[in-house]
């Protein structure tokens, strides 16, 4: 277990390339698939043309997004919530879900609930292991009951 006066962790969220291509990847493929499918040319096209400009425009998006500054705490005693601040905003880590290096951390700040999608290219590997240190414990089942007959 961490020490409660563990040292805070700090780092800068911004746009991420990786995102940004696989915005626009998505929309290639989706004017590929639209392309070997047997619609008519007249149905085909537009979908085609909204399909891309879809995933450009969510690349743009993407791109114009603007850095946010987190500082995760050390974890309480007990486990429970993890304090953050997000742009100097205090709040709570409720959880976090792991999909490989992709971290999508839920926060509860002002009352509302938050997510914060970290990417590989965004952060390295050295903070996704601090990240998966500090992250709240999720509570497991709480008796044999819960269990399906």
């Amino acid at each position: 277990m961490r020490p409660a006066e563990a040292p805070p962790l700090r780092l800068t969220v911004g746009a991420s390339r990786l995102a940004m291509a696989s915005c626009a990847a998505l929309g290639l493929g989706a004017v590929a698939s639209i392309g070997l499918s047997d619609l008519p040319a007249t149905g085909a096209w537009p979908a085609a043309i909204a399909c891309m400009g879809w995933g450009l425009w969510l690349a743009w998006r993407e791109r114009r997004r603007t850095p946010v500054a987190l500082v995760v705490g050390a974890p309480r005693r007990g486990g429970g919530r993890v304090p953050v601040h997000l742009d100097a905003i205090a709040g709570d880590w409720i959880a976090a879900t792991w999909r490989g290096p992709l971290c999508v951390m839920t926060l509860a700040i002002d009352g509302r609930t938050q997510r914060l999608v970290l990417w590989p290219d965004v952060t390295g590997a050295a903070v996704r292991r601090e990240l998966r240190l500090r992250a709240p414990r999720q509570a497991g089942a709480g008796d044999a009951a819960s269990m399906a007959p």
